[in-house]
């Protein structure tokens, strides 16, 4: 066993080592190209020495690379940010990435507008023309919906963003635009859950009206979108509401939320005819059971729906089972009424059943 003494003094070496070398060993271990100007013909590698730094390359107007290095030498976050804006900067996070064998490869990008084509957002594959993007670093295509210029959509070469466009797409601050790399790898629904609806007219489609087969994503994006339909001038149309509207209290009118959801007959519905000088909705007649066989029961004016008939029901024998508005007899005998269409009648004026 050694001395004390001995021992004493390899501990301090061993001391002295650690502190040695936690100097020079940095604290990101992130090696990044370094070189200025003329040099950037053959950089050097260099070792960064903060915590979480990145490469960045350095570009000129010309999209020239005029220098490399570790981003933390270039100022704080607000300053870096600021060259990335004005496309004078690149940034990356791994080792060696502001390589020249790493930089992006140039990217054939879609480019289109949904004010000029509305294909660019309901049929992008079809739609604008092939661009492409070869300004490296910056070849990335994108796609976005303008939500300050009533949600249209665009689609083209990232480095084509201006200043904070550019920089909120590149670093997915905008939750509305996306960046991707590929053969026009920018054709897809933006956003992912953009509102689907029937969008036609009976004018130039005959099914548009009772059977509608369109739907079609809507060309203007709104989040909360909703569908329509509305039976005006003859004419079914159906859309998304951030092409057009209709008073939802009308029965000319459909208003409802989920994808392709407005199907409705509304022109069977608005030409349904009740009865003439009467306030809607109707009053009824209501009673259920055998208070049905000895009297018509209560009068009662119908609930919800405006536009609802009077109902009486029939059971197989042709006793009266029930009577009332439309929406509280098809609550209680709907599989009655779809089985048996000849014992369910209904009728469009106060106390008609």
């Amino acid at each position: 066993m050694l001395p004390r003494n001995k021992r004493i003094g390899l501990l301090l070496i061993g001391l002295v080592f650690c502190i040695v070398t936690s100097e020079i060993v940095p604290a990101s271990g992130l090696q990044c190209y370094h070189c200025a100007g003329d040099d950037c013909d053959d950089p050097e590698v260099t070792d960064c020495t903060i915590e979480n730094d990145q490469c960045y390359i350095r570009i000129d107007e010309t999209f020239s690379f005029v220098g490399m290095g570790c981003a933390s030498t270039l100022g704080d976050d607000t300053a870096i940010a600021n060259l990335i804006k004005s496309k004078e900067l690149y940034v990356c996070s791994s080792a060696k990435c502001n390589g020249y064998e790493n930089v992006p490869s140039t990217n054939e990008c879609t480019v289109c507008d949904s004010t000029e084509d509305v294909r660019c957002a309901v049929q992008p594959s079809t739609a604008g023309r092939s661009k492409r993007c070869g300004n490296v670093p910056y070849t990335q295509c994108y796609e976005r919906v303008d939500v300050a210029n009533n949600g249209t959509t665009e689609r083209g070469c990232l480095v084509d963003l201006e200043s904070d466009d550019f920089y909120n797409c590149l670093t997915g601050q905008d939750k509305n635009c996306n960046v991707c790399v590929g053969s026009a790898c920018n054709t897809g629904v933006i956003p992912a859950d953009r509102k689907q609806c029937q969008r036609c007219d009976s004018e130039s489609d005959n099914t548009c009206a009772s059977a509608p087969t369109a739907l079609s994503i809507c060309p203007q994006y709104s989040a909360n979108d909703t569908c329509v339909s509305v039976y005006e001038s003859g004419v079914t149309r159906r859309g998304c509401s951030s092409e057009f509207t209709c008073d939802a209290t009308s029965k000319s009118c459909e208003i409802c939320t989920e994808n392709g959801c407005n199907t409705a007959n509304v022109q069977k519905r608005a030409e349904e005819l009740y009865g003439i000088f009467q306030d809607l909705p109707l009053n009824c007649y209501t009673c259920t059971g055998d208070e049905c066989v000895t009297s018509k029961g209560r009068i009662r004016k119908c609930n919800g729906e405006i536009y609802q008939d009077c109902l009486t029901v029939f059971d197989s024998e042709g006793v009266v089972t029930a009577r009332g508005c439309e929406s509280v007899i098809d609550a209680e005998y709907q599989t009655h009424c779809a089985a048996n269409p000849e014992l369910c009648f209904n009728c469009k004026s106060n106390g008609c059943n």
